[in-house]
């Protein structure tokens, strides 16, 4: 369950969605090289929350790591900037993941034949904004219902949309493996799919692409490990954050979380080398044209698809219906199935909150039937509401805000002070730290403190692509507003008779 947790919660829109656009928004970036890149910080990431896990498994995660080991203003203000941040990563994935349900039916309706399926599918794909919120949403739903009934149902479901999205992907892969990049094969296979001429229509729009697209730039690479390979990394400490609820952690966190994180980047290497192995540089020419408003409007032939690399996985199943539905499904279960991990992630971080009388406390309560905070749930749940509207196109302009709540941003502050609270575990709490020592080299806080440097880099790097307004205006005021609430409970909590200071220095019962 830790392994499948993990996992959920990173594979989904930073491969499915980012490795085939990462040319286009990072000019000259290599996808491959910026997933290699970007394992060796997740690995480092992912390291401390295992050992921190192990030896403090208890709801909340990092909240508690950090709040009792490092500080507990920090220990707040990254937990409350990372459940608003999720806010909008949830909003951003159901949105996107409504076209990609899409592409799946339209692909099984041209199979079938089917042309109410296909017409059902394109306008699911190019949705209005109206219908993107309201699939979105129903999309939520379902996640509402698993994550609060729990138990075996939420296992078996889990299991489920893990599996599926698995099975896809290492189709994708070998099929994008057996066909490399061939102009007059690529182009009757695309044509097959998408109409006969729309291959070429492609080709010509883009053929003004700007050089600086397709010259190899390591700084843009380097870019594009802090803005989208460390992004699709995210959730490696998934189960960090519900280890309280996980049997024997010491041995299942160091599977989950560490082995979840080298699988997902297999997986994220194998997927983003294959695709560009048999797609070429047509990828970043279908990306350009999509991207740039004046030469999508003429687009004739080719539906107005977001680029995502089932479209171009698709095309090798020479005409197999079901293997093509499989992948293109695969996408759109990938995207789905963050969104319970990733909730369930940060229902335990308001639950801790909410535990230590930091934020209302009918937030701790739990069912007595489901053995879930559903209130935490309930909470999260309406944030993710608000993150569709955000995230959908039907703001206009203001849509723009959405990039202000950055979610990358937000998980590099809770990596980095991980990272420091493992260096620290020795000496704010040595008996704590025996239970996960390795001998006479202190292994752990040496990767701790590796953690944090890499971190604090990436912080620094990922904070200076932003602009500065509305990103990191609205991440400052966002960060603010969650000082405001610690001062602010701090003073209730000293009328009420609570020392906050023995309070945040013992670590909270599971």
């Amino acid at each position: 369950m830790a392994l499948m947790m993990a996992m959920n919660n990173m594979i989904g829109a930073g491969i499915w969605g980012l490795a085939v656009r990462m040319p286009y928004i990072y000019p000259g970036s290599n996808p491959v090289l910026a997933f290699i890149i970007g394992l060796i910080p997740a690995f480092f990431f992912a390291l401390s929350y295992a050992w921190m896990a192990s030896s403090m498994p208890r709801a909340g995660g990092d909240y508690v790591f950090i709040s009792r080991l490092v500080n507990p203003v920090i220990g707040y203000i990254v937990t409350f900037g990372n459940f608003l941040g999720r806010w909008f990563s949830v909003g951003f994935l159901l949105v996107t993941d409504v076209g990609l349900w899409g592409l799946a039916l339209l692909l099984l309706g041209r199979g079938m034949g089917d042309k109410g399926l296909v017409g059902f599918g394109s306008y699911l794909s190019t949705a209005d904004p109206v219908v993107l919120i309201f699939g979105a949403i129903l999309l939520l739903l379902s996640v509402w219902f698993f994550l609060s009934i729990g138990g075996k149902v939420f296992a078996a479901y889990t299991t489920i949309i893990w599996f599926v999205p698995l099975v896809g992907a290492i189709i994708a892969i070998l099929l994008c493996l057996g066909n490399p990049f061939n102009p007059a094969s690529y182009n009757a296979a695309w044509d097959a799919i998408w109409g006969t001429g729309s291959y070429n229509e492609i080709v010509n729009l883009a053929k003004n692409m700007p050089a600086n697209y397709t010259t190899p730039n390591f700084n843009a690479t380097i870019l594009a490990v802090s803005g989208a390979a460390l992004f699709a990394y995210s959730g490696f400490h998934n189960p960090a954050q519900w280890s309280g609820e996980i049997k024997n952690p010491k041995r299942n966190l160091l599977i989950g979380i560490i082995g979840g994180t080298l699988i997902s980047a297999v997986i994220y290497i194998s997927l983003a080398a294959s695709s560009f192995y048999a797609g070429g540089n047509f990828i970043l020419q279908y990306d350009y044209v999509y991207y740039t408003p004046a030469l999508r409007a003429q687009l004739q032939i080719m539906p107005k698809i977001e680029p995502t690399l089932p479209m171009f996985a698709v095309l090798f199943t020479r005409g197999n219906v079901l293997l093509a539905f499989l992948i293109a499904s695969a996408g759109a279960f990938s995207l789905y199935h963050v969104n319970p991990s990733a909730l369930m992630m940060e229902t335990r971080r308001v639950f801790a909150i909410a535990f230590d009388r930091f934020f209302p406390e009918r937030f701790a309560n739990v069912s007595e039937r489901f053995h879930t905070p559903t209130w935490a749930i309930a909470f999260m749940m309406v944030g993710a509401i608000f993150g569709i509207i955000l995230s959908s196109p039907i703001l206009g302009p203001a849509r723009t805000l959405a990039g202000g709540i950055n979610a990358t941003f937000m998980y590099l502050l809770g990596y980095t002070f991980t990272g420091l609270a493992l260096v620290l575990l020795p000496r704010r709490k040595p008996a704590i730290y025996e239970s996960i020592k390795t001998g006479s080299l202190p292994i752990p806080v040496i990767c701790g403190a590796i953690a944090f440097v890499l971190g604090a880099i990436f912080f620094v790097i990922s904070g200076s692509t932003l602009p500065l307004y509305p990103d990191l205006t609205v991440s400052a005021i966002i960060l603010i507003l969650g000082l405001c609430l610690f001062v602010y409970y701090s003073h209730r909590n000293k009328k009420m008779g609570v020392d906050i200071k023995t309070l945040m220095s013992e670590i909270p019962p599971e």
